[in-house]
């Protein structure tokens, strides 16, 4: 049986990698609260949604923080994996009809690949998925994997070790609904001509384990969970942490203009977000420091209203 071992070279050095976040802080207003947006159109949100939540007499409030939107910032990033994961989504909305709902595919490197730097190992990757039946779809980095602590042995601390990995949400080739819940033994599943006994062939041949996780709930979130720890090459211009490629390439599918920037609208009833002001009684911060949007009564118990809309301060909510 084959030990494994770290790798000699300190590849992450080598290569520039530089996980998301662990960068340095550049702006001093990075993570600053800089006030409220909302919809106080209380006359149209009077209605019970779909999950029995009765809308009436509430307004709709975000909050808004200073972000300076790169990845390796460590407080801003999180937000950044936010805006990217929403990106991702929304993309892969025009694919639905054609290519069904999309697989989380992960594609793990052969240690004999381990020192060979990002654009040799994105292309191998790539090559190893699209063997298997990967279409296309959305490809992220990751230099590390985690060990948690006492994970193999009892008194080991948690660390992050160089694992180069892919994570691909995207679609395959006749899907992998034959293979998800399969009852096979391991050898029908060898001989047999679905995703599960492609890989294991292929792997002898390739040296690359790539498996299906689970069915996706969301693409927004596998999409921010995946971002939220991805690699990117610090320095490098024009360093993307993701890529599109086969049938949701940049050549295959462009946006057009006014789909790029997404608007701010309200949940409710769709009308743009508006600068916001709280004039009520106590601290609206109250609501936990990690809930950006939520829904407070117009007016409070006296009758009195609690927000009003303020003019928008050049330069305050961008």
């Amino acid at each position: 049986m084959t030990v494994w071992s770290a790798p000699q070279v300190d590849y992450m050095q080598e290569y520039g990698y530089l996980r998301v976040g662990d960068g340095k802080q550049k702006d001093d207003k990075c993570g600053q609260f800089m006030g409220h947006v909302g919809c106080l159109r209380e006359d149209l949100h009077r209605l019970i949604t779909l999950d029995g939540v009765n809308h009436s007499c509430k307004v709709f409030i975000r909050r808004v923080y200073h972000s300076c939107d790169r990845p390796e910032c460590p407080v801003c990033f999180r937000r950044w994996a936010i805006k990217q994961a929403d990106r991702v989504e929304h993309q892969f909305k025009p694919f639905y009809v054609k290519f069904g709902c999309p697989e989380h595919i992960i594609v793990s490197c052969p240690v004999s690949d381990y020192g060979l730097p990002y654009e040799k190992l994105k292309v191998k990757a790539l090559k190893a998925a699209k063997a298997r039946g990967f279409l296309g779809g959305f490809m992220i980095f990751h230099a590390q994997r985690y060990h948690r602590a006492n994970e193999t042995y009892f008194g080991e601390s948690a660390h992050w070790f160089y694992a180069p990995h892919f994570h691909f949400l995207g679609f395959l080739d006749g899907g992998y609904g034959a293979c998800r819940g399969c009852k096979k033994s391991k050898l029908e599943c060898w001989n047999c001509s679905g995703f599960e006994g492609l890989t294991r062939r292929l792997n002898l041949t390739d040296g690359y384990i790539v498996k299906v996780k689970g069915a996706r709930k969301t693409v927004f979130g596998t999409a921010y969970y995946q971002l939220n720890h991805a690699t990117i090459i610090y320095g490098k211009v024009r360093s993307h942490v993701g890529s599109w490629v086969g049938v949701c390439s940049y050549t295959k599918h462009k946006l057009v203009a006014g789909e790029r920037k997404k608007k701010r609208v309200c949940p409710l009833c769709g009308h743009d977000l508006v600068p916001v002001k709280y004039v009520g009684l106590g601290d609206p911060l109250d609501v936990q420091w990690w809930v950006e949007e939520f829904e407070d009564d117009l007016y409070d118990s006296g009758g009195s209203v609690k927000w009003i809309e303020a003019p928008k301060a050049r330069g305050h909510y961008e």
